[in-house]
């Protein structure tokens, strides 16, 4: 093999790897706006006080960053620390484990679309997870 021909290919590649960033960096953008990842805040509200209500000596009162990390944990089924795909799978179908409606129910397509969506928001280090520091600066960024 030339020279040549090794420096057109290593050339591409770089080519490729810049498109690539280009096109997830414009996703990105795209997705920036009024939105949260894990729902609105009277949402998370209501689903936390559900869950609260199964637990033996539920508090009076909870903060909203009590709130927000009782809402991770109830999610993080493996108690890991982070937020995998099946775990966010749960988390955005919780809310609908006892719904009558059929019309209300999430499509995979959807929920698949939710979770990609989630991971390349708020992966910040690109494991596959979600930690609780990712989470919470998602949070804080999109009540900004």
């Amino acid at each position: 093999m030339s020279f040549t021909f090794i420096k057109k290919i290593l050339y591409l590649f770089l080519f490729l790897v810049l498109a690539l960033h280009c096109v997830i960096a414009q996703v990105r953008i795209n997705y920036q706006g009024e939105h949260r990842n894990y729902g609105d805040q009277a949402k998370i509200k209501e689903h936390v006080k559900n869950h609260l209500k199964e637990v033996e000596h539920p508090p009076d009162e909870i903060s909203d960053d009590d709130e927000l990390y009782y809402l991770f944990s109830i999610h993080d089924t493996n108690q890991d620390g982070y937020l995998d795909g099946h775990e966010l799978r749960g988390a955005f179908t919780d809310e609908f484990d006892n719904e009558s409606d059929k019309d209300a129910l999430l499509k995979i397509d959807e929920i698949v679309e939710m979770i990609d969506h989630a991971l390349l928001e708020d992966d910040m280090d690109n494991d596959g997870r979600i930690s609780w520091e990712e989470y919470l600066l998602s949070q804080k960024y999109h009540e900004a």
